[in-house]
């Protein structure tokens, strides 16, 4: 039996936190069970799933369809885009069969990248490794924070989706369904179509011509701190405004177990003065409106009813509270 070997790859940096990641958890569930329903990719298709965030792991090696479970995505700092690449690439090449003389091998394989954001590791390498292995690949860029250049150096196909909600993941999940079915139907018949002609409304492709260069600058900043009350992390979003070159309050975010536990050995960013933060997104466990800086160098929420002698949730040391402007630790998204 030929198999048509399907590797997605996932960006599960902390930057995904909120729908975006919700909207990808929910939307791998839909599109195993809406292959599962079709008896061409039943038959032929082979998935495997590599996340990348401070590494690149691969979840599971090819799978047949009916034995793959939904595979848990924590989140942790990092974009090792490079990493992912070269994984991907490392297993094409000793899981997927060549043909022989004798022996048809398995069809070409197909990979969907898809990123929020910008590699924090060498991707070059990584890029040249995957583009060998003569697979089919779909570069998808989310939300606004992207480098098209980088998508653009793996593969010609690169598309884009603007919104980073439940929806809009979503509609991207029913394409890539919709892409693998085609493609099973395809090797069985011996046409071969194309999957960018049937893009849906929320994914549009990038004319790499006219796409806009990223100047290296964050369109996004997100912020650890941890909730004084209830002890829970989270995870503060600011968005960048041109208008005045601040970052304003967007949302923010607990942390799961799973999230925690990746989350060792975690990558910290440039550091960032709160000169640069319009405000505070309030904390999503106790609705804090503020945050203090222990010398430990971890954010903890904060609100005057506390006080100004507290105790910092992650050393446990006792402090007085200084009010000022500091430089904070930003996360790697």
């Amino acid at each position: 039996m030929r198999r048509l070997p399907v590797y997605v790859l996932l960006d599960c940096s902390e930057s995904m936190i909120g729908p975006g990641i919700v909207g990808v958890r929910k939307s791998v569930d839909a599109m195993l069970n809406e292959l599962r329903r079709n008896p061409h990719a039943l038959e032929t298709v082979y998935m495997s799933f590599i996340t990348f965030s401070t590494k690149a792991k691969q979840l599971m090696p090819l799978t047949p369809l009916e034995d793959i479970q939904p595979p848990s995505l924590p989140l942790a700092s990092g974009t090792a885009l490079g990493d992912a690449l070269s994984l991907a690439a490392k297993s094409i090449k000793s899981e997927v069969r060549k043909g022989s003389v004798d022996v048809k091998g398995d069809f070409r394989p197909i990979v969907f990248i898809i990123t929020d954001g910008v590699a924090t590791d060498k991707w070059q390498s990584g890029a040249t490794d995957l583009k060998a292995t003569k697979a089919t690949i779909y570069g998808i860029g989310c939300g606004d924070d992207v480098d098209w250049n980088q998508l653009g150096a793996i593969t010609p196909a690169v598309l884009h989706v603007d919104a980073m909600d439940s929806e809009a993941i979503g509609s991207l999940f029913r394409w890539i369904s919709s892409s693998v079915d085609t493609a099973s139907r395809a090797v069985s018949d011996g046409d071969d179509k194309s999957a960018l002609d049937k893009l849906p409304p929320a994914v549009k492709r990038i004319d790499l011509s006219k796409a806009p260069v990223h100047d290296g600058n964050p369109r996004q900043v997100f912020l650890r701190a941890v909730c004084y009350k209830k002890r829970i992390p989270y995870i503060m979003r600011f968005s960048f405004c041109p208008d005045d070159g601040k970052y304003e309050p967007v949302s923010s975010h607990p942390l799961s177990a799973d999230d925690l536990k990746e989350s060792k050995g975690v990558l910290v960013g440039p550091k960032i003065s709160t000169k640069k933060l319009k405000g505070t997104p309030p904390c999503p466990c106790c609705f804090a409106p503020e945050f203090f800086v222990c010398e430990c160098d971890e954010l903890a929420c904060w609100e005057e009813s506390v006080g100004l002698r507290i105790i910092c949730p992650s050393c446990r040391n006792a402090k007085q509270l200084v009010r000022g402007n500091f430089d904070l630790n930003q996360r790697t998204g």
